[in-house]
């Protein structure tokens, strides 16, 4: 299974098939490279496989710089696998998220929620689709007001 991993590796050096993706954020001054290719080559086509260069969010976990497996394992159900296969991070529930502008690249959209964590990838695009998928994450901020209140009873 390494070796079938590291062909594929060398064979898509060669053959220059990774995109870099536009990843945006919301008023940001952060910077993320993203460059990813559909797993046509090794894998199937619900396998999108994305490379970062700083640190980001999923649901659930902060992943570090470096090169990700994203497989739609159901509608709706995308698992983050590492870049061997031989981990998955995360496992989380999608909604369809659609755009106006097609792109031939990947099209990550990023949202910063406090400076001491990672960006949170908030949308992914596959290359040529105008419906791409955006995570959802757990609802587990609680207002300080709350946090009095449980700590009372």
């Amino acid at each position: 299974m390494r070796s079938l991993a590291m062909l594929f590796v060398v064979s898509m050096a060669f053959v220059g098939l990774a995109q870099p993706a536009h990843a945006q954020t919301q008023g940001l001054e952060v910077q993320v490279t993203v460059v990813g290719h559909s797993g046509t080559v090794a894998g199937s086509l619900s396998d999108h496989i994305l490379a970062f260069s700083s640190p980001v969010g999923i649901p659930g976990v902060s992943l570090a710089p470096g090169t990700y497996i994203f497989k739609i394992v159901a509608p709706s159900v995308m698992q983050v696998w590492n870049e061997d296969r031989s981990m998955v991070y995360a496992m989380f529930f999608t909604i369809p998220a659609e755009r106006s502008e097609v792109t031939s690249d990947y099209a990550v959209s990023l949202h910063k929620v406090r400076d001491d964590v990672p960006v949170r990838i908030a949308t992914l695009f596959p290359p040529g689709a105008s419906t791409g998928y955006e995570l959802l994450y757990p609802n587990v901020e609680i207002a300080a007001e709350e946090v009095d209140h449980i700590a009372m009873k």
